[in-house]
């Protein structure tokens, strides 16, 4: 456990990429910047873990049982597709915002392409049925039905 300096301890990150053989220059690129932040500033990244395959769904359900076989301290899971490109911070920025706000998922904002350029973040309208969640703040906290699995960050308690 690492404290903050408040006083207040934060978990270790396992960082996890789910990929077919290969990843893109710019996922990589991202994870080498993100690893010399973290040497040089946090220090919170624990390990890197990838499960190679056809199906992702099923890769990232493999990933999980190696996360879970981390130490405890290892609390947060970050998993991540490999055409996604981030600033280093962005990791931190998950999962501090996710434990100041005191929930144990949190996922970055990104689009993907439906039909239109849509954020890959839904809700549910009148009906039950999900949507696409249209009105964005980017400066708060959305509580989400489900959302794309580009770049999220979840805790140990809820795997």
């Amino acid at each position: 456990m690492l404290s903050n300096g408040n006083g207040k301890a934060h978990g270790k990150i396992v960082v996890a990429y789910p990929h077919g053989g290969s990843v893109r220059h710019c996922f990589m690129a991202s994870m080498l910047a993100f690893r010399e932040y973290d040497l040089a500033h946090k220090r919170r990244l624990a390990a890197v873990i990838h499960e190679q395959g056809l199906y992702v769904a099923y890769m990232r359900n493999k990933l999980v049982k190696k996360f879970l076989k981390t130490p405890v301290e290892c609390e947060w899971l970050m998993m991540i597709d490999t055409d996604q490109q981030f600033d280093p911070h962005i990791p931190y920025q998950l999962v501090e915002s996710a434990e100041e706000a005191g929930v144990q998922v949190m996922t970055a904002l990104y689009f993907g392409i439906l039909v239109d350029t849509v954020p890959m973040w839904w809700t549910r309208n009148a009906e039950g049925d999900m949507t696409t969640l249209a009105d964005i703040k980017l400066d708060e906290i959305h509580e989400l039905a489900g959302f794309g699995c580009g770049m999220f960050v979840v805790h140990r308690e809820v795997l």
